[in-house]
């Protein structure tokens, strides 16, 4: 990190540098341009015969090689300037600390206030894989990548959740932000959930999250008895590849950056979009269970529930 910090800070110097030496390029450049403009309107090219002098490349070259010599002094003149004051890298370090957490808590505030907005996408579409009770009174939404190592460290807490909890309903949201073998591998999740195999597929997948590749994602499939011929075909289904531009879509609209992400709310219609909870990240599960039992204590929900 602090590595990264010291690459910021020279480039931050340096950039200052630059700025000062361009603003000098660039006073000169309209002063010319300012001429031409008072020339009686006519343009550069009209009023002004450009000579090109015999000794024109010798100065281009005698410029660049000027400059070579005070970037390298300017490199030489931070670098010392670090030595002899190694707390500006403390300090930096503070200030870049303190840019990425602001960052992440102006991000955060934007999902969480846009996630009553995207409530139906998020909770209620026909196509998206559900584990646990289907009419459960609780809803969980995970946008997930089958590369994603946090994810696959989240499928035994959803596991352990769904055995605890028998009113959880668990919303799969396939979210391949890795692209390539991710792609591959959330369209052939969809399709399996047409043979109805897909929570078994689900976890043998992120069992093997960090080796995945594309010949694995069928000889896995076959694995859990899943004819792999129709799984290819099914990938195919336009219904199939629209749930995935679906869903990249709801997680621009929520400024989702990554996964996993969860959404978690009563599976009410009715107040749903006033109690929606964004929680980015890996979880632990008793953070989740809490989450869960704070919910379930204010039930009886609205007996108008439905999957839309």
């Amino acid at each position: 990190m602090y590595l990264n910090i010291l690459g910021w800070l020279l480039c931050c110097l340096s950039s200052i540098a630059i700025a000062g030496t361009t603003s000098n390029t660039y006073a000169d450049n309209t002063s010319h341009s300012t001429l031409s403009q008072h020339n009686n309107g006519k343009s550069l090219s009209q009023s002004t015969k450009v000579v090109a002098s015999p000794n024109s490349g010798q100065m281009v070259s005698s410029l660049s090689s000027a400059r070579l010599h005070a970037d390298a002094n300017l490199d030489n003149t931070i670098k010392q300037y670090i030595l002899k004051h190694p707390e500006v890298l403390l300090e930096s370090l503070h200030v870049y600390q303190q840019q990425q957490m602001q960052s992440m808590a102006k991000m955060f505030k934007e999902s969480q206030d846009k996630a009553g907005q995207y409530s139906r996408e998020l909770f209620y579409q026909a196509t998206d894989p559900i584990l646990g009770n289907a009419q459960g009174d609780i809803s969980l939404v995970e946008f997930s990548d089958y590369q994603c190592g946090h994810c696959a460290e989240t499928t035994p807490i959803i596991a352990a959740l769904l055995q605890a909890n028998s009113k959880l309903r668990v919303i799969v949201k396939e979210l391949p932000i890795r692209g390539g073998v991710s792609d591959e591998a959330a369209l052939a999740a969809l399709a399996a959930n047409k043979q109805n195999k897909y929570p078994e597929f689900r976890d043998i997948l992120f069992q093997n999250s960090s080796t995945l590749t594309s010949d694995k994602i069928y000889s896995l499939a076959a694995t859990v008895g899943i004819n792999v011929t129709k799984l290819k075909q099914d990938m195919k289904d336009p219904i199939i590849t629209a749930v995935i531009s679906a869903n990249k879509a709801l997680a621009v609209n929520l400024k989702i950056i990554g996964t996993p992400a969860f959404f978690l709310a009563k599976t009410s219609v009715g107040n749903l979009a006033s109690i929606v909870q964004y929680m980015p990240g890996l979880i632990p599960q008793q953070k989740l269970q809490l989450l869960i039992d704070n919910l379930s204590s204010n039930m009886p929900v609205d007996s108008d529930k439905k999957d839309k």
